[in-house]
């Protein structure tokens, strides 16, 4: 994170403010935090207006999966609905690096989900289609 600053858009709706603090332990930079849901693009618009982005790591999924089943609606809104806001918006604002966390586990984006039939698998496939997409037309680093 040399050189970088490190700024937290959250909701803080499955976590707390104690991963703000071990970001700025991580870094070592104070953390710029707007406490915001990206599916909300008058919030995502002024932060990116605010702010300039060499890139966007994109951890904002729902991720329980118990929780997944029981509402599926719920975490297509939350997970498809922000990831797609969340695309927009930097597509508006010219940032073209991403990268895209699936259940906190970074991997490479080019390697394929595994069919499952769940409802979760579903979801992080629709994701994927989406952000592929987005690079394929916007020649984005992903």
């Amino acid at each position: 994170m040399r050189g970088y600053g490190v700024i937290v858009v959250d909701n803080l709706s499955n976590s707390n403010e104690e991963s703000l603090r071990r970001v700025k332990t991580i870094t070592g930079k104070e953390v710029a935090f707007y406490n915001a849901d990206i599916r909300d693009r008058a919030a995502m618009e002024r932060i990116f207006s605010e702010n300039t982005f060499d890139a966007v790591i994109h951890f904002a999924g729902l991720k329980a999966v118990g929780e997944s089943v029981q509402k599926p609606i719920e975490y297509y809104d939350n997970n498809l609905y922000g990831t797609l806001v969340l695309l927009e918006t930097m597509k508006a604002h010219n940032v073209k690096k991403l990268v895209f966390s699936s259940s906190r586990l970074l991997r490479p984006f080019t390697a394929r989900p595994k069919s499952s039939p769940s409802s979760r698998a579903a979801r992080k496939r629709a994701c994927t289609s989406i952000i592929s997409a987005r690079a394929s037309a916007t020649a984005c680093s992903i």
